[in-house]
């Protein structure tokens, strides 16, 4: 007499990859609820609140969420295109099916282009998860025999400590020349107080982009070399993908430009320039906006 075979009962994860569950939960809750809006959800919330979490402790969650999404999300839409097959040979109406796969198809094209879209953005927080910083914050020299710091580079973590301790090793520093195409704007702001607690001039000797051009509005007397540029965009926060805290950091700009001193139409033409590009207006145009001062020789 044959001996029975044990049924073995595959788990939930198994059972979904096999395509055992009805088309209808593979596809609704295992495909499109449990593996691709969930995490979505997950990183909008986790980006929202990224400014109220340590730096660290954000960028391990959102690298481990990111890198969660796509094996997930591969395992729903594979699981669903087995339960499809079933479903089909149980004559199952093919409406759904034809619904279905185009769906799945969007979606996974949809995530493989954000996934494209965003590499700059995975790529510093994997840095900063494993390493603790974003990257090296910009240099401070001393030039013009010790009148004048040069900061030059991206305005990373830790450039304005950097900025306070040359000026405390500095006092007699009375201007802050910049070479940079900004960086972080938590960094410029923290730079910007720190000159106009010391009463400083400020100057560009070759650019000042971006978030380096909240630094440079704080100087007394605000100068740039020949052949020199300022630049303008609307500032985005790269770390976050809420389009809330876009537009909490666009009013945020908004607000310090029109503080600084700049007339209302020109802060418009800054906040009409997307972040992928920049403005640099002319040295009148930066005359008559008040970004330089006319007291340059």
């Amino acid at each position: 007499m044959d001996r029975e075979q044990p049924v073995r009962a595959h788990g939930f994860i198994r059972k979904h990859w096999l395509g055992e569950y009805s088309f209808p939960r593979s596809f609704w809750l295992n495909t499109i609820l449990l593996s691709w809006f969930t995490p979505i959800a997950m990183l909008s919330l986790l980006s929202s609140n990224t400014w109220n979490i340590p730096a660290r402790a954000a960028s391990i969650a959102f690298v481990s969420i990111f890198f969660m999404f796509y094996p997930l999300f591969f395992w729903g839409v594979l699981g669903t295109a087995r339960a499809i097959k079933v479903y089909r040979e149980n004559a199952g109406r093919k409406i759904w099916i034809v619904v279905a796969m185009p769906v799945m198809t969007l979606l996974f094209g949809d995530s493989f282009f954000t996934f494209l879209g965003t590499y700059r953005i995975v790529d510093d927080h994997i840095h900063m998860a494993f390493t603790g910083r974003y990257g090296p914050p910009a240099s401070i020299s001393v030039i013009d025999g010790g009148k004048s710091l040069l900061l030059s580079g991206q305005m990373r973590e830790g450039s304005a400590d950097a900025f306070a301790k040359a000026m405390n090793s500095f006092p007699s520093v009375t201007t802050i020349a910049f070479d940079s195409k900004g960086g972080l704007l938590q960094e410029a702001i923290l730079i910007d107080k720190s000159i106009a607690k010391h009463s400083l001039d400020t100057y560009v000797t070759r650019e000042c982009t971006s978030a380096c051009t909240f630094s440079f509005l704080a100087g007394r007397h605000r100068c740039m070399a020949e052949g020199a540029r300022i630049g303008f965009h609307a500032a985005t926060y790269v770390r976050d993908l809420s389009k809330k805290t876009f537009q909490n950091i666009a009013d945020y700009q908004r607000d310090l430009y029109l503080k600084a001193g700049l007339p209302e139409l020109f802060v418009n033409e800054i906040m009409e320039t997307p972040n992928s590009r920049v403005w640099y207006p002319s040295r009148q145009a930066l005359l008559d906006a008040h970004v330089t001062t006319p007291d340059c020789p």
